[in-house]
């Protein structure tokens, strides 16, 4: 019986050679460092890749935040939005004030009659209003700081450089108030323009003073443009923030370089891309925040059945600090997944039309240079 082929020169033997013994110091399977291309294979996976991303790999980063940075990003959001919530439940508190104590005087003496002045309706609207923007400024701040932070964060994970507490330090430091005011100019600019938008819509019915087919059908169709037309502007604006953080520019040059990274045929990919990560984050803020208020519920129908609606401040009161407290939970959970996916669809933009990819690939590999150094 015949023997297989032999390749020329090869020594002949009618049995395989076994192959070199796997080292006694390290298992088979397990690669070594001393190699350019295994300390390659064996770094740490990034937050992601330093190429154009999929929208696969832009909700990835999205929620490998989480399991990169838990501690940093979560305590970061807890203690911003925990000033902001404070100072937002005292504030809330005092606006409810009159309107508590008058519902407590009718249910105390029903038959009583309601005298309401002027003066003192006129004093309950400002109050409620003054409480709800002093909300809505604390919340913007608080986003602001949180998001510069974030984009920072995200950043340096995408690259393996290290997080230097006073790089996030100096962006929150230098751009909160330049974040705060170009969000509040975005904003602006897109309800000018749906104001505008539904003036124009309502001409028909201010002319005929009725509501017919065509007044009214005016008027939604108007409500309609004007809705897309803060969606569009809300999109260009939306990597600002990231911008300020990464490219430390002024308002104006953030609001323009939005702009820029986000128009012609680059801001169907942004559009899509970022709505999706709001719309993830509004149904799991929805989420949390409706297992608070649903507790929040239970809680207020059992004070008032308990003491036969007596105790209506108490259960309101209750009723109130439940909820804002759910809403903060949910704020301080889903922060980090909004800040990291909006600063992943910035260096998409990026990566995709400006090569930024090169100079995070640059950074990245000086970072892993400077941790063997030190490890050496």
């Amino acid at each position: 019986m015949s023997s297989g082929w032999t390749a020329p020169g090869a020594a002949h033997s009618g049995a395989c050679e076994p192959g070199p013994e796997p080292s006694a110091h390290r298992p088979p399977s397990q690669p070594t460092t001393s190699d350019p291309l295994e300390r390659e294979l064996v770094q740490r996976t990034p937050l992601f890749p330093l190429r154009p991303l999929g929208v696969g790999e832009l909700l990835g980063a999205a929620v490998r935040i989480y399991r990169m940075r838990p501690g940093l990003t979560l305590k970061l959001s807890a203690l911003v939005f925990g000033i902001a919530f404070f100072i937002t439940t005292i504030a809330t508190g005092l606006g409810m004030i009159p309107m508590i104590g008058e519902m407590q005087a009718v249910l105390e003496n029903p038959e009583a009659p309601v005298d309401v002045s002027p003066a003192d309706a006129v004093s309950g609207t400002m109050s409620s209003i003054a409480s709800s923007a002093v909300s809505a400024l604390l919340t913007l701040v608080a986003t602001s700081i949180v998001m510069l932070a974030l984009a920072v964060i995200t950043v340096a994970e995408a690259t393996g450089e290290p997080i230097a507490r006073a790089r996030i330090t100096q962006a929150i430091r230098t751009g909160w108030w330049r974040a705060l005011l170009a969000t509040v100019i975005a904003y602006l600019i897109g309800l000018l323009a749906f104001a505008a938008i539904v003036a124009l819509a309502a001409i028909p019915l201010m002319i005929q003073q009725e509501g017919t087919w065509v007044t009214v059908g005016s008027l939604l169709i108007g409500l309609l443009i004007g809705a897309v037309l803060w969606l569009y502007i809300y999109v260009r604006f939306a990597l600002t923030i990231p911008i300020i953080a990464l490219e430390e520019t002024g308002v104006i040059g953030s609001l323009r370089r939005s702009l820029e990274l986000t128009r012609g045929r680059r801001l169907w990919r942004v559009f899509g891309t970022y709505l999706l990560i709001i719309v993830l984050g509004a149904v799991a803020t929805q989420v949390v925040s409706g297992v608070f208020l649903t507790i929040a519920t239970v809680v207020y129908i059992g004070i008032l059945l308990a003491t036969s609606f007596q105790a209506l401040a108490v259960a309101i009161g209750v009723l109130t600090v439940i909820s804002m407290l759910g809403t903060y939970v949910a704020t301080v959970l889903i922060a980090p997944f909004l800040g990291a996916g909006t600063t992943a669809v910035y260096a998409d933009a990026r990566m995709r039309h400006e090569a930024w990819d090169i100079e995070l690939t640059h950074r990245a590999q000086a970072a892993r240079a400077t941790a063997s150094g030190q490890a050496t």
